[in-house]
């Protein structure tokens, strides 16, 4: 049925179904208005919401972290994956912030302080310095009360998993065990039976090489290849077209001329009366009127209330303390404050303001209205947002023709190359492995390639975005099915794969044998060609003189008895098979100094943290919204 309406709905038909299907999901939208559902809710954690651009902030900061780890982003991290990474660190934290509130951790407003001390983007020469501070505070458009919440919030998480990590603990002769056991050497004797060494006494002869050709054939073809004809739309490529004259740069400076302005400034002092556990909003409320009432009815100064009140001195700012602010913030605290400086007038000292943290008593110190900048000297600017405008417009717009052409046109590329005013290009074959260019290497090109609508049925693909500003329709220009090479043609693959198989069924064979001989008689006797056992003293665990193999198997062997070596077997990934003989094991020091002890009471603690975590996420009630996550 799909497929039939694919076939069939084009042109007026097509937007005639869009248009019947469209009402009841226009009514499902009007009542989640309704509903006042109007937030980008991707998960409830215990009824408490996490918001999408809460996860889209986690993965900005992500993609920082991995950046500076790698230089780039790698292939494998695409914005999916990411969002779930984000998600569900974000969820992690809101049960340990919960639970923190719970068990009445908090941080005070000295400790909050004392970090903020510590931040180097505060501090001027060396020293923390409060001008310094609310300059970083105002260029990034936030507000000294939601920056205190965010870190103390943090800090009482931190609160939390120290107290998980300080119970942690190791009794003294586990810590010692552990110890001696990880700093153990021993010393080991190793006999190797090399594959390479018997191959060239194996003959593998023609019948041999035709009965495995016949029997295994589909190891032996060639791969499935295809090529591609594309249309693709680039932004680059649209920027060279924007026609660019300064009446048109004139005209969208006027059009826009809000963004060529220099924003609105003030300058403010403000009292702040926190809610807080020891203070809920409503004494809070209180104590805010009862200092304005003293400041309005001239019984004290508003400088005089400042100094000798205030519940964090940190944030009772006076003078020329905090400097001129940029009106605009999309800091919803200080969103509110703006609104109540801008409605009044310099020296005027504002009655209790309500933002999140707290109530607020703001004098306004200084207003400065906003300055039009010139288009002579914003031209440079106006140009550069002109072109990124209209390039963007354009975009979209050739964006949607080439989705509507592609799919009304499905059987050619031509109308939707014509509808862009693209070329059709062409790739070279490639397999499902990809190709040798940035095209046919994407694995949504490669996976678009061999899906069965383009390679089978002949269609179009839908539109592949590469990126926000790089998309592409392809459909198949050629297809060539596996084929079986020729006997000649794999001849000596096939041998080599022979005389390998057989000479490590050999190799295994013979050592078998001989590990059984040693074993029985308790020492190399029974090796003839004793001069290639290799010794090896005292090897630690991660012991880089010894292949990693032999290593492993070295720490799994039982231990000698009566000085009498135990011995065992292990084969590499080449087949080759090494006898070993333990001979003898020394253990590690058992003293503990404050280092290693701090360090094995560290993983223990965060053994424990990890275990708390699982237990929240086991008891607690967490839905996820997949659909709104990855709906941007």
């Amino acid at each position: 049925m799909l497929q039939s309406i694919h076939d069939n709905a084009k042109g007026w038909i097509a937007y005639a179904i869009v248009g019947l299907i469209s009402v009841p999901f226009a009514l499902w939208g009007i009542q989640e208005y309704i509903g006042g559902n109007n937030k980008n809710i991707v998960a409830v954690v215990n009824g408490e919401d996490i918001e999408l651009q809460a996860v889209q902030n986690e993965v900005a900061q992500q993609r920082q972290r991995i950046a500076q780890m790698f230089g780039k982003i790698p292939p494998g991290f695409d914005e999916k994956t990411m969002r779930k990474s984000a998600l569900e660190s974000l969820i992690d934290q809101t049960l340990l912030k919960q639970h923190a509130k719970e068990q009445g951790y908090r941080a005070s407003n000295q400790e909050v302080f004392d970090l903020i001390k510590t931040i180097p983007q505060f501090q001027k020469d060396g020293a923390f310095d409060k001008d310094t501070y609310h300059s970083v505070m105002a260029s990034q458009g936030r507000s000294a009360a939601s920056f205190e919440q965010q870190l103390r919030n943090s800090l009482s998480d931190d609160q939390f998993r120290n107290a998980i990590a300080d119970t942690a603990f190791l009794a003294k002769s586990e810590m010692e065990l552990y110890q001696s056991l990880s700093q153990q050497k021993r010393d080991i004797e190793v006999y190797t039976l090399k594959v390479e060494d018997v191959m060239k006494d194996i003959v593998v002869s023609d019948e041999m090489i035709k009965v495995e050709y016949d029997k295994n054939p589909q190891a032996y073809q060639t791969d499935e290849m295809a090529k591609i004809a594309y249309v693709e739309l680039k932004k680059a490529d649209i920027s060279k077209t924007i026609e660019v004259t300064d009446e048109l740069l004139q005209a969208y400076y006027e059009e826009n001329a809000g963004n060529y302005s220099e924003k609105p400034k003030f300058k403010m002092s403000h009292i702040k009366v926190n809610v807080s556990d020891a203070q809920n909003e409503e004494q809070a409320e209180a104590k805010a009127n009862a200092l304005y009432s003293e400041i309005s009815s001239g019984s004290a100064s508003f400088e005089d209330v400042a100094a000798r009140t205030g519940d964090d001195t940190l944030f009772v700012e006076l003078g020329e303390a905090i400097g001129f602010l940029d009106k605009g913030s999309k800091d919803p605290a200080m969103a509110l404050i703006e609104e109540a400086v801008f409605a009044a007038k310099a020296g005027d000292v504002i009655e209790p303001v309500k933002t999140p943290a707290g109530y607020e008593i703001i004098k306004v110190l200084d207003l400065v209205e906003g300055k039009q900048k010139t288009f002579a000297g914003a031209k440079d600017q106006v140009k550069k947002e002109y072109i990124n405008d209209k390039t963007s417009t354009r975009y979209e717009d050739l964006f949607e023709l080439l989705r509507t052409s592609s799919f009304e046109n499905d059987g050619s590329l031509e109308p939707a190359a014509s509808a862009v005013g693209a070329e059709i290009k062409t790739s070279d074959f490639f397999s499902r492995k990809g190709g040798n260019d940035p095209i046919t290497t994407n694995p949504n090109i490669i996976s678009a390639t061999f899906s069965p609508e383009v390679l089978s049925q002949g269609l179009n693909s839908a539109v592949i975005e590469l990126s926000g500003s790089h998309a592409i329709v392809l459909r198949s220009d050629g297809h060539k099915s596996p084929e079986l090479k020729t006997l000649a043609d794999v001849h000596d693959q096939i041998a080599e794969k022979l005389k390998k198989q057989l000479a490590s069924e050999k190799v295994k064979e013979q050592g078998d044998k001989l590990l059984a001989a040693v074993k029985a008689s308790g020492n190399w006797s029974t090796v003839s060609d004793a001069s290639t056992i290799v010794k090896y003293a005292a090897i630690s665990r991660n012991d880089d003189k010894v292949p990693p193999h032999i290593t492993s198997k070295t720490f799994q062997m039982s231990l000698p008895k009566a000085d009498k070596a135990t011995y065992a077997n292990v084969n590499d990934r080449k087949g080759d098979y090494s006898i070993i003989a333990l001979t003898a094991v020394n253990d590690g020091d058992v003293k503990i100094d404050e280092v290693s002890a701090s360090e094995y009471s560290s993983y223990i603690g965060n053994r424990l943290q990890v275990a708390t975590l699982k237990a929240l996420r086991e008891k607690a009630e967490v839905e996820v919204n997949a659909r709104q996550l990855d709906a941007e």
